[in-house]
């Protein structure tokens, strides 16, 4: 995911917030429409009783239009890779912003070009 802060905001707090956030939606998701997946993700830890992202994720801040580019290449190609195997091509991917750059469009109100 490749995202920018808004002025008066610092990294941590709104990863952090995101994290919290998508988190709560996935587990609520899953309890209502898939119960039986739920279990993939209980670690019963001190902290947390399902674990949803991975504990270092890999932020990278992109202070280069070539590093983001490089990035939000590997991103649409990554559910291509044949250890994914979710699509043929970047575009097919419905949770990708590979189609938005492809023609323009997309589902996703708050998705705008990484030039914008």
């Amino acid at each position: 995911m490749i995202w920018k802060i808004a002025d008066g905001f610092a990294r941590p707090e709104v990863q952090g917030a995101f994290l919290s956030f998508t988190s709560h939606k996935f587990k609520e998701h899953l309890k209502c429409h898939h119960k039986e997946k739920l279990k993939q993700y209980y670690v019963d830890n001190a902290d947390r009783i399902y674990q949803f992202w991975e504990r270092d994720s890999r932020v990278k801040e992109c202070w280069s239009e070539k590093f983001l580019l490089q990035k939000l290449q590997y991103i649409h190609n990554n559910p291509c890779q044949s250890h994914w195997n979710l699509v043929s091509e970047p575009n097919d991917y419905e949770c990708s912003s590979a189609s938005f750059y492809h023609n323009g469009k997309s589902k996703y109100k708050w998705l705008v070009h990484y030039a914008s």
